[in-house]
């Protein structure tokens, strides 16, 4: 049997020079932009290795949002792009740009899809039904965020797409999922970019959330083959998504929303075959505290779900 370090690292190497020879092929010059929201303060991991790096955030603003947003790099120099591909390999943190026409044009066009327009959610009948004019509002746009794109731009439509590229005819991505590595092309059939921000109807946003609850169950799924094949072995891949997109709902009505606090009551849920959410001293405990000491009120549910978990662990341990 082959060593896990030594796969490890096999694994890691074939995925450095799948990354390095893809970036090779795309018209050159490119560049970066990738998520501070993944680091400490990528500002100051640039300055230290010597990387120039600026923000797509105008200056004067939030500094937390400013650290935590967009962060454009030109690769064109090997120790930049070098650096870039290994924070790329380490975690889905950076969005590579094809750009013939350069870096201006490129930093240009990316300040101006920072922002993207929804239908505005707390407006009631906002779904333009009898010929209503649908009302939007302007939300943050994680185009540096490659899980955000994957999820999104299989939605976008022609006119969106060429919104999106502007001068850029290929970008590239590092995600989590099976072969991770993504390449979005521009085609040469898209029609003339319309202007102002992107802007998405009702139905993409319910394509997208669609989009987002499957990825989340597959990947619940996934963990709980690997961490709980007692529990799981006997159901077959479309009854465990079934019984994990339930456990999804229940959850996010107890306030879990993360793959991995939702894996937790998952694994509940599964291994219970859904009787835990029936479970009212449970449920009321990890929604609200309810049951538990005045320190457990200002537990978040996940922390009390972990609580639950682990006093259950224990009571069982010692029998």
């Amino acid at each position: 049997m082959q060593d896990r370090s030594q796969s490890d690292t096999s694994d890691s190497d074939t995925g450095a020079r799948r990354l390095s020879a893809s970036l090779d092929r795309l018209p050159q010059p490119i560049f970066s932009v990738l998520d501070g929201g993944c680091f400490e303060n990528l500002e100051d991991d640039f300055n230290e290795v010597g990387v120039p790096c600026r923000s797509l955030f105008r200056e004067g603003g939030d500094r937390e949002m400013r650290r935590d947003g967009p962060w454009f790099v030109n690769v064109r120099e090997r120790a930049a792009r070098e650096h870039v591909e290994g924070l790329a390999l380490e975690m889905p943190c950076a969005v590579f740009w094809s750009c013939p026409d350069g870096e201006e044009v490129l930093w240009r066009h990316l300040r101006t899809i920072n922002e993207i327009l929804i239908p505005d959610q707390n407006a009631p009948g906002n779904d333009g039904a009898y010929g209503k004019s649908v009302k939007y509002e302007r939300v943050l746009f994680r185009h540096w965020d490659p899980t955000v794109l994957s999820d999104l731009l299989p939605v976008l439509t022609p006119e969106q797409l060429a919104r999106f590229f502007g001068p850029a005819p290929v970008i590239l991505f590092n995600t989590t999922e099976e072969r991770g590595l993504k390449r979005a092309m521009r085609s040469g059939g898209l029609p003339r970019p319309p202007t102002g921000p992107l802007r998405l109807t009702n139905e993409q946003i319910d394509r997208l959330e669609e989009a987002i609850r499957n990825k989340s169950a597959r990947s619940i799924a996934e963990y709980l083959r690997e961490t709980a094949p007692e529990v799981v072995d006997d159901i077959d891949d479309a009854e465990l998504h079934r019984q994990v997109g339930k456990a999804r709902v229940s959850g996010n009505k107890l306030g879990l929303h993360t793959d991995e606090d939702l894996g937790d009551w998952a694994f509940l849920y599964v291994a219970s075959r859904g009787e835990v959410a029936l479970d009212r001293k449970l449920v009321n405990y990890v929604k609200s505290g309810a049951g538990g000491d005045s320190r457990d009120l200002k537990l978040t549910p996940a922390q009390r779900l972990r609580n639950a978990m682990e006093s259950a662990a224990a009571t069982d341990g010692g029998r």
